[in-house]
């Protein structure tokens, strides 16, 4: 029996630490060389190259708010954008051209709650990088947001940060690991 429970438990904790999913904090900034002075700052989580959570906030220029990114799903296309949330942070651009990040007032794209404001961020493709910033209304309406700009994505370090943190299971799934652990020790000295 004693044997049994320490096999599962070694197997519990190689299941708990496989299953891990570590995400890497970015911050985005955003800056605006036309036409609207467009300028936004915010922070990306990700996970072998794909956005998994993350927010914009514009504080200056036409459409000021705070968005979330939208990750259900992952990528897609609705009335208005295409994006795939791929991040690639150590290229000269570091979001594709054919379909970018997609945040929205919601977090949710605008076919799906039909009322939620959208920004979309892709790099043009050219050399320089130059990144657009555009913006629309529910229902495919036009906005005033269509901006061309500079981009920058640094990873997250220092104090309060961390960089790389674990999801929430391990640490619940560590803990377990240590209490079933104690227990088991427990036992056997008492035995």
């Amino acid at each position: 029996m004693k044997k049994l429970s320490l096999i599962g438990l070694a197997a519990f904790g190689f299941v708990a630490l496989s299953a891990t999913a570590w995400a890497t904090e970015y911050k985005l900034t955003y800056d605006a060389t036309t036409p609207d002075g467009t300028i936004a700052t915010g922070k990306l989580d990700v996970v072998a190259g794909v956005a998994v959570g993350g927010y914009l906030d514009i504080t200056a220029g036409p459409e000021v708010g705070d968005y979330k990114l939208v990750t259900t799903p992952e990528s897609g296309s609705d009335n208005n954008f295409i994006w795939d949330n791929a991040v690639f942070p150590h290229s000269t651009a570091f979001v594709d051209s054919s379909a970018g990040l997609l945040w929205s007032l919601s977090g949710t794209p605008d076919n799906v709650t039909g009322a939620s404001y959208e920004i979309n961020m892709w790099w043009d493709g050219d050399s320089s990088p130059t990144y657009s910033l555009w913006g629309a209304a529910p229902g495919g309406e036009d906005w005033n947001l269509e901006s061309d700009g500079t981009a920058s994505l640094t990873r997250f370090g220092g104090h309060g940060h961390g960089g790389e943190c674990p999801d929430g299971g391990l640490t619940v799934a560590l803990l377990g690991g240590a209490l079933v652990g104690l227990q088991v020790l427990r036992r056997k000295l008492m035995a």
